[in-house]
């Protein structure tokens, strides 16, 4: 239902995300356990996406090597899912402003290897921790020509990216060096029922504490506050709303 072409979604497409009671075709819900967090449970939606890049999409198996890049909610989440599924190594790439805060947040999920590529070159470190090789997959969680860029040189030949972010802008492709790899390129666009089905098994296991990740909770009428919050990414990750106004 994710590629339908009239999707509608509630809070994006369509108001009433906010409502205290809302409608929805029963084909579309997931119960969780009465005993669920639920500002943890509002992680599931980015979750699902990140099982879409990681799960369906990337198809990652135990004893592979991930390189996510891109720090964001997605992104930490792409590389949670790819650990809690086994892969070994899993590297976490970003800039120098992940370094106060979704660094910290990530090696506290269990991500070891947080690479900030202003101070080191993220492919010598890949090559030095994962025994002289390129991994089997990259997810580019940027939405940058850079990102994915980057993400063809940390590949091994005949490996898997799987492009997150979404480019905005039409954009130079380099086709000499991604046909040299041999890649598989897939691109992800929301989630599918089977990434969301992945999301809540993953939710109800706990395997990581997602309330981690809320650097931020904010009533509705501090919206302002909230936005700015979200944009300073040296000093938040996850920001969110409570619509009942309660902190």
């Amino acid at each position: 239902y994710h590629l339908c072409t009239s999707k509608a979604a509630l809070g994006w497409t369509v108001h009433g995300a906010f409502a205290d009671y809302v409608l929805l075709n029963a084909d579309y819900v997931h119960v969780l356990h009465t005993d669920a967090d639920l500002q943890s449970a509002a992680l599931i939606e980015p979750l699902a996406v990140a099982a879409e890049a990681v799960h369906v999409k990337g198809r990652v198996q135990r004893g592979e090597s991930v390189a996510v890049i891109g720090p964001g909610t997605t992104g930490i989440l792409s590389a949670i899912l790819a650990h809690a599924q086994g892969a070994a190594p899993v590297f976490l790439v970003g800039r120098g402003s992940s370094v106060p805060v979704r660094f910290p947040i990530a090696r506290a999920l269990g991500l070891e290897h947080c690479i900030n590529a202003v101070e080191a070159d993220p492919t010598e470190y890949v090559l030095e921790h994962n025994e002289g090789r390129h991994v089997d997959l990259v997810v580019d969680a940027t939405g940058s020509v850079q990102g994915f860029v980057l993400a063809l040189d940390l590949l091994r030949r005949n490996g898997r990216v799987v492009d997150l972010g979404s480019i905005t802008a039409e954009a130079p492709f380099p086709w000499p060096k991604a046909a040299w790899k041999a890649l598989e390129l897939a691109f992800v666009y929301a989630s599918s029922r089977d990434a969301w089905d992945k999301a809540v098994d993953v939710f109800h296991r706990r395997t990581a504490d997602l309330s981690k990740m809320v650097t931020g909770v904010y009533p509705l009428e501090d919206y302002q506050r909230a936005f700015a919050a979200a944009d300073n990414s040296q000093e938040s990750l996850k920001v969110m709303f409570r619509p009942s106004g309660e902190r």
